[in-house]
């Protein structure tokens, strides 16, 4: 079993492409959301959980069981991350810069001309695993963090498709490192939520 653990606006385009798929190679890809969305029903009804930590949703998985998360809300502990035979995350920036929950809004706020996506694994460290592939994407003077991360999304889509195929055939995964620290004008390791409107 695959779980796709998302959200639904930086991981749409993810739930689209794990949907089709499933569908195509009749895979087992379950999709893991914090709440129901509430126009994505030409998906299908996600699993819906509070808390991915807790032994409810712990108890659902098996060895084996694989992991890929794009833009979810909450904090995989290491019991929950031990539960898993792999468990990566698509992070719209370049690591080890811009890690935490809201890149796109910093990239954005700091003016930087380009950022870009990584597929990482998940470890207790909030996105400081082992890089597997990064990507550069130009912000091309985007103001709207939604935007941009919808942009991102488009980029890295064929990299979850091949990280599927991945998962399913055994092949062996080449890595694809950038150098964030050649990219970034402003680089900084860690920010937090971005800033609400008022």
């Amino acid at each position: 079993m695959i779980y796709h653990f998302c959200n639904t606006a930086f991981g749409r385009t993810f739930r689209t492409l794990a949907a089709g798929y499933a569908r195509e190679h009749r895979v087992a890809i379950t999709t893991v959301m914090t709440k129901a969305p509430i126009r994505e029903r030409d998906l299908g009804p996600p699993l819906v959980i509070a808390d991915i930590n807790d032994s409810s949703f712990l108890q659902r998985t098996v060895p084996g069981d694989h992991g890929i998360v794009s833009g979810f809300s909450q904090i995989f502990k290491e019991e929950a991350i031990a539960c898993f035979a792999s468990l990566v995350n698509i992070h719209a920036s370049l690591l080890p810069f811009y890690r935490g929950p809201s890149p796109t809004h910093w990239c954005i706020a700091r003016n930087e001309p380009t950022t870009g996506f990584t597929l990482h694994r998940i470890t207790a460290k909030i996105d400081a695993g082992e890089i597997l592939y990064q990507e550069v994407v130009p912000i091309d003077g985007e103001r709207d963090p939604e935007t941009l991360a919808t942009r991102i999304a488009a980029a890295a889509g064929p990299i979850f498709v091949r990280y599927l195929d991945h998962l399913r055939t055994g092949e062996p995964w080449i890595a694809r490192v950038v150098d964030a620290s050649s990219v970034y004008v402003r680089p900084v390791p860690y920010l937090s939520f971005a800033p609400r409107d008022r």
